[in-house]
């Protein structure tokens, strides 16, 4: 298409055949696309800069047009229909993972929060170490679908150098008593609590140029394991194996536990330390009075229902009142942290050692009977008598020295109360005795 003059050069006219010659029609542009302006605007755009990009366009049409019109006018074959590719046996196997393990996190993170609520009551309301580790155990067996046949709760030990088995479940080889002792880095145990992440059989096959997967043997093996960890200390660390496949789930289900566990621990030991707190004598660091009665009480009662035998031992600082008098209160209370300081180191952790009042303790000694109770409390004398107190050979015996006297349960009475009184009638008899001395019936 060609405007000159007013007038468009229209290639094969209006629905004429290709090839046929230009016509000339005034008055009006056609265009077969339907487009049409007037001469006046056609003339108006020229002389700009549109009008010359719309010529242009124009006379390039044309002659693309010329081109094709001459040609012959042969059919042109269609295209042929786009290929559909079918995927690849690898595409397909992914698309089936990728399903299969939408289906297994969806029927995990169902399980995990129909069961969660009622797990993290339970174990949040434990107040006790020796209580938590089984809860755990039985935490992990409920949350990992399918569960594993055996899992290990082991808890850091006092001393920060071993790990002591305090729960398990589906073990029963008696080498995996509760109290097991492991050291603190042996195998994969060690390596998960230094790194301080849950991690699972292929992550310690990863690592397992890192650490040596030995120390000492041991009927179980760490297929995953997480360590229990509260505000940056080490607590503990958990352990399962036996799973029916590999599953990366395990991992965070057992991550899950032992964050779980790892607050009810931290909640357990604050409870503890403030019932400690509530129960020590602030001056000696040894139970109270208060305590004393509560321990005596449940030992009385333990007794009498499975005929468990048990002592009680009193006894008092001699001449203490003079000691006070000559010395001072702050010597006074020294003389009684030294004495409290003996007893604790010679007693058993079974052993409740309480301040009774004043210058008087006294020791609940479980599973022993009157010779045991007597052997006791004579160590226990000797070792004040030669121990150097400040101000000691002031004292009207030379140094510092106490009386007292035993009790046991069927003997000399079955109540605490009998016991006491006991326990007390003997320590008079030490002192009438010339104090320094145990006394007895």
């Amino acid at each position: 298409m060609l405007a000159r003059d007013g007038y468009c050069i229209m290639r094969g006219g209006s629905g004429g055949r290709p090839g046929t010659p230009p016509t000339l029609q005034p008055g009006r542009v056609h265009h077969r696309v339907g487009m049409s302006v007037t001469p006046d605007l056609l003339t108006l755009l020229a002389g700009t800069g549109v009008g010359a990009f719309m010529l242009g366009y124009a006379v390039s049409l044309l002659a693309r047009r010329d081109g094709q019109d001459g040609a012959a006018a042969a059919p042109q074959a269609e295209p042929p229909p786009p290929r559909v590719q079918e995927p690849d046996e690898f595409e397909t196997w992914k698309g089936r993972k990728l399903v299969h393990e939408l289906q297994e996190t969806n029927t995990e993170l169902t399980n995990l929060f129909t069961l969660l609520p009622g797990l993290t009551k339970r174990i949040t309301e434990t107040m006790s170490r020796r209580e938590i580790a089984p809860l755990l155990a039985d935490m992990v067996m409920r949350l990992c679908i399918p569960p594993p046949e055996k899992v290990l709760v082991f808890y850091v030990a006092r001393n920060g150098k071993e790990l002591v088995l305090s729960g398990q479940h589906g073990y029963d080889d008696p080498r995996l008593q509760l109290g097991t002792r492991l050291p603190l880095d042996s195998g994969r145990l060690g390596y998960c609590l230094r790194r301080g992440l849950p991690m699972d059989e292929r992550d310690f096959q990863r690592d397992a140029r890192q650490f040596e997967d030995a120390g000492p043997e041991v009927p179980f093996r760490v297929e995953v394991a997480a360590p229990i960890i509260h505000n940056r200390e080490t607590l503990g660390i958990v352990s399962a194996e036996g799973f029916a496949a590999y599953s990366r789930n395990y991992k965070r289900m057992l991550s899950v536990s032992a964050n779980l566990g790892a607050i009810a621990i931290a909640n357990a030991d604050f409870v503890a330390q403030i019932r400690r707190l509530a129960d020590l004598d602030p001056l000696t660091g040894l139970y109270n009075k208060r305590y004393l009665f509560q321990e005596l009480e449940r030992a009385v009662e333990e007794a009498a229902a499975k005929g468990r035998p048990f002592s009680l031992f009193m006894f008092d600082i001699d001449h203490f009142k003079d000691y006070n008098d000559r010395n001072g209160h702050q010597a006074g209370d020294e003389a009684l942290r030294l004495t409290a300081k003996i007893l604790l180191e010679r007693k058993r952790d079974s052993d409740v050692a309480a301040r009774y009042g004043g210058e008087e303790f006294v020791v609940i000694l479980p599973d022993t009977n009157r010779e045991g109770a007597l052997a006791f409390a004579e160590a226990v004398r000797r070792a004040v008598e030669s121990t150097p107190y400040p101000h000691g050979d002031k004292q009207p015996l030379g140094c510092v020295t106490i009386s007292g006297g035993v009790a046991t349960y069927g003997l000399d009475g079955r109540s605490g109360a009998e016991l006491i009184e006991a326990a007390d009638a003997n320590l008079y008899r030490g002192k009438q005795g010339g104090r320094n001395r145990i006394g007895q019936p």
